[in-house]
């Protein structure tokens, strides 16, 4: 249960670090914004490993809850300088959330535990979720949303795509733990630089879609993602300093693919769509990483933890990154001009 609430209040500050820049920051703007944003991301990441590692090593995994307590001292900050908006009066539709939630929950369940009956749980709980959004008049996702063709399809390949930056930082350790048999200090020691390298580039990835555009950018997390990968496949198991360069170009391609999925998906939306669009989008990019490392660790655990698991599950990543760059590339094959904000 308190992992529940845990989750409830985490899920808030990452949906809430792309909405400020969208809803706040000028388009011709917006890609600094979330480069800015997205180099924070980074830099947590690259502080996280180390911080537990050492936290682990030298004291009790129950000393890392304590660290959530700093975000208190952020809540002054985010009161001084976001604008106080007028309250639109509604009500939250808490059935729609609980049966969303609850099909997610199944089938999180029903990949790790194996089990038909937790999937045909989840579809049917699915269908309740979908007849209800359509019949109520506040509903918790609004369904005309989805009409919006260019969104809706750029949702489907953002989630696709950023399955990865939860699925990539999840495998890392695990290669180290396995095949170099390191301990978790050193592990979060040999991810941390290819993180901080990200978050660097994050800026500039960012001033880079507002000057280049966001296919630019795209093509740059591509490439560096599908390079990283297909090394990895072959050379996962040299020397733990290698996987540590690679991490520059993985957690790069990463960073910058965050970037630029957020401002594509921002671009297609106006108005009071916007806010509930990039929610949406927030909720989607987390689902697909729940459930990408939920299947890999279903993978991991039906068999030994070698090179060649490993070596094929990264060759499986670099030709899912390339199939969805095409359909990204296909579907947005010119810079689209935004989409006109209501004043």
């Amino acid at each position: 249960m308190s992992r529940i609430f845990q989750s409830i209040g985490a899920s808030v500050v990452p949906a809430s670090s792309m909405l400020i820049p969208i809803c706040y920051i000028s388009i011709e703007n917006r890609g600094k914004a979330l480069g800015i944003t997205s180099a924070g991301m980074a830099l947590g990441t690259a502080i996280g490993p180390i911080i537990a590692g050492f936290v682990i090593g030298f004291a009790s995994w129950r000393y890392l809850f304590l660290i959530s307590f700093l975000v208190i001292i952020t809540i002054p900050l985010f009161r001084r300088y976001l604008i106080n908006e007028t309250l639109s009066k509604g009500k939250a539709d808490l059935i729609g959330g609980i049966l969303l939630a609850a099909s997610i929950t199944l089938l999180l369940l029903s990949i790790t535990g194996h089990s038909w009956s937790y999937f045909t749980a989840t579809i049917l709980i699915f269908i309740l979720f979908i007849i209800r959004i359509n019949k109520t008049d506040e509903p918790f996702i609004e369904p005309t949303l989805f009409k919006n063709t260019r969104y809706t399809i750029g949702l489907i390949i953002a989630c696709m795509i950023l399955t990865l930056n939860l699925c990539v930082p999840y495998l890392i350790p695990q290669v180290l733990s396995s095949i170099h048999h390191l301990s978790s200090v050193n592990t979060g020691l040999v991810m941390f630089p290819g993180a901080l390298i990200a978050a660097l580039l994050g800026l500039v990835g960012g001033r880079i879609a507002d000057a280049k555009g966001n296919r630019f950018v795209f093509s740059l997390a591509f490439l560096f993602q599908v390079m990283a990968y297909l090394i990895l496949v072959f050379f996962m198991d040299t020397f733990p300093a290698m996987i540590a360069i690679i991490l520059f170009l993985a957690n790069t391609g990463l960073t910058f693919a965050q970037i630029t999925m957020a401002n594509t998906i921002s671009r297609t939306l106006s108005g009071n769509q916007t806010g509930v669009g990039m929610g949406i989008y927030m909720m989607g990019s987390f689902m697909a990483g729940a459930i990408g490392t939920s299947i890999l660790g279903s993978v991991l655990d039906q068999g030994a933890q070698s090179k060649i698991m490993f070596s094929s599950i990264f060759l499986v990543l670099g030709i899912w990154i390339i199939g969805f760059a095409i359909f990204y590339f296909t579907v947005f094959r010119k810079e689209a001009p935004p989409v006109q904000q209501d004043t």
